[in-house]
């Protein structure tokens, strides 16, 4: 085992693969990340006249055509 690893990790399980192993710094800053994508998701950009409920109405109408296309593609 390399020294620069801490011990509860092995080589094949270094930082470097993704996704991050599960420890608890690992999970620490998955579920930051996880929580910061989700609030950018909620952002209505610059170019979008409305409200916040409105953008998320949005947001939500085009995954719903997203997946009825993407359902059609398979068909």
């Amino acid at each position: 085992m390399n020294s620069f690893l801490p011990t509860y990790f092995t080589i094949e399980e270094s930082c470097r693969v993704k996704p991050w192993p599960k420890c608890e710094l690992g999970m620490h800053f998955m579920k930051k990340w996880e929580k910061y994508n989700k609030k950018l998701d909620e952002v209505p950009p610059s170019t979008f006249c409305g409200t916040k409920e409105d953008w998320l109405a949005e947001v939500s109408r085009r995954l719903k055509a997203q997946a009825t296309t993407r359902t059609k593609k398979k068909q």
